[in-house]
């Protein structure tokens, strides 16, 4: 398949030079840097001499290509070749030789190859004049090609950082979700009250893989500001891991183990066979959910998964989260960002005010250490926290007590 580079998706250049001056990468990286709006170390481009004897310059045809579009055509079509038109003839340019899927430049180290075919040349001329007890020369080592690949984002990492400075301004949210929908790119939503929006955004907005940040329409509820904050994420191609049905399965098992271990309650997993995703639904404690979502960060970035959708929201029950997430394994060669935000994802969410006020009364008996007889005292209701059943009783004074113990 043969794909013509031109606009909107590729901007070509045509750059003049004299005969006596080098066509190198550097010179034609300059030459974009004053001819393409911003263009920089991370535009995809790439370059081609043309020969002519007639002029007294050279020719060079340079273009720089949208990622996003190179990304798309290589995972569609493998032999797909690019290419210029040029007069009657075609300028083939971005070979997969020269770069990878995700668009980087490969890093080559090639073994000087004229001097192993210097030698092998030799060797024959040698044996034909008839020189005998020749040496032959050292069996030179294949050609080394070091493909340098740029490790993936870290989404826990994105999600903790913008929970920091959502923290910063006083805010609280009520969930939030990410969503990769391509291979470089993808959204974050936190749905986020008691805080305005606009100064919020404009700090989140500073984060590297934050290309831009939006507000939808506020909601006022008790003069408090509500609304949705969403962010168009933009990262390092992926590069999935090659996975057989039966490794997949293997590995939602062991993923299922691991996650019965770390406290949380598995409701639901899934394997999607063609796009080799493994899915799950769990529920987990509030007590429990900051040393939960510790521990799913660190598993996903030993176990070198990405996240390509998750969910996090207060469960049916007032003590109770909602995580849903969805994972790809990347391949070896690509590895995940390391970890190095503290997590605050758990502590930004809104609270429940009955749980908060039975939690205050605990631990205030627990630190005054009373001890307490309410069988006399007036039973006015009870509430569930961490699984366990609470009652409250009034006492003569009006004081009200928290017990476990039921007396009608």
């Amino acid at each position: 398949m043969e794909t013509d580079l031109k606009l909107p998706y590729a901007e070509v250049y045509r750059i003049k030079i004299s005969r006596k001056e080098k066509c190198t990468e550097s010179f034609v990286y300059k030459e974009l840097l004053k001819l393409h709006p911003g263009f920089s170390e991370e535009s995809l481009w790439d370059y081609k001499p043309l020969c002519s004897r007639k002029s007294s310059e050279k020719e060079i045809i340079a273009v720089v290509l949208e990622r996003d579009f190179y990304i798309e055509k290589r995972a569609l079509e493998n032999n797909i070749s690019f290419y210029v038109k040029n007069e009657a003839k075609k300028i083939r340019l971005f070979s997969k030789f020269k770069f990878i899927r995700n668009g980087e430049r490969r890093k080559i180290r090639i073994i000087p190859f004229v001097v192993a075919v210097a030698a092998f040349l030799s060797l024959i001329i040698l044996s034909l004049l008839g020189v005998k007890n020749i040496k032959k020369p050292a069996v030179m080592e294949e050609t080394v090609i070091e493909v340098q690949t740029e490790k993936a984002m870290n989404v826990f990492e994105l999600i903790n950082h913008c929970a920091k400075i959502i923290e910063s301004h006083k805010g609280i949210i009520k969930q939030l979700s990410f969503n990769a929908f391509s291979a470089n790119s993808g959204s974050l939503v936190f749905s986020v009250t008691d805080c305005e929006p606009y100064s919020l955004i404009k700090n989140l907005n500073q984060i590297e893989n934050i290309l831009e940040c939006s507000c939808g329409s506020i909601l006022y509820n008790n003069e408090k500001e509500n609304f949705e904050i969403k962010a168009n994420i933009k990262f390092a191609g992926l590069i999935q891991k090659t996975t057989e049905e039966m490794e997949l399965f293997e590995l939602q098992n062991e993923l299922t183990q691991i996650l019965k271990e770390i406290n949380v309650i598995p409701i639901l997993s899934s394997v999607e066979k063609g796009s080799r995703k493994i899915s799950f639904k769990l529920e987990v404690k509030e007590s429990e959910l900051k040393i939960v979502n510790e521990k799913l960060d660190a598993l996903f970035y030993e176990r070198n998964l990405f996240i390509t959708d998750f969910l996090e929201a207060k469960g049916s029950s007032s003590n109770l989260y909602i995580i849903n997430f969805e994972v790809i394994e990347l391949d070896k060669n690509q590895g995940i960002k390391n970890i190095s935000e503290e997590e605050k994802l758990s502590e930004i969410f809104e609270k429940d005010k009955t749980a908060k006020k039975v939690e205050n009364i605990i631990q205030k008996q627990t630190e005054h250490k009373e001890n307490i007889d309410i069988k006399n005292y007036k039973k006015i209701g009870s509430v569930q926290k961490d699984g366990k059943q609470f009652f409250y009783y009034r006492n003569d004074e009006g004081k009200i007590i928290l017990s476990e113990d039921n007396y009608e």
